[in-house]
């Protein structure tokens, strides 16, 4: 789960990089792909994050 989650991160600060390095050399060319990217990241995050926590609150739905 921890793995994941470092994981989740790391793909996130990439993602973030790569964006804003697109941004600066291409203005808008890589910025669309790189933002979809991002927030597509972090949901799966918070996803799990909920999923987590329901666990451990005991709820096996």
């Amino acid at each position: 789960m921890k793995a994941l989650i470092g994981l989740g991160l790391v793909l996130t600060l990439i993602a973030g990089f790569l964006m804003i390095y697109g941004w600066y050399l291409h203005r808008q060319l890589f910025f669309g792909p790189f933002i979809v990217l991002l927030l597509g990241v972090n949901f799966l995050l918070i996803l799990k994050e909920r999923v987590a926590v329901r666990r451990m609150a005991g709820d096996r739905s």
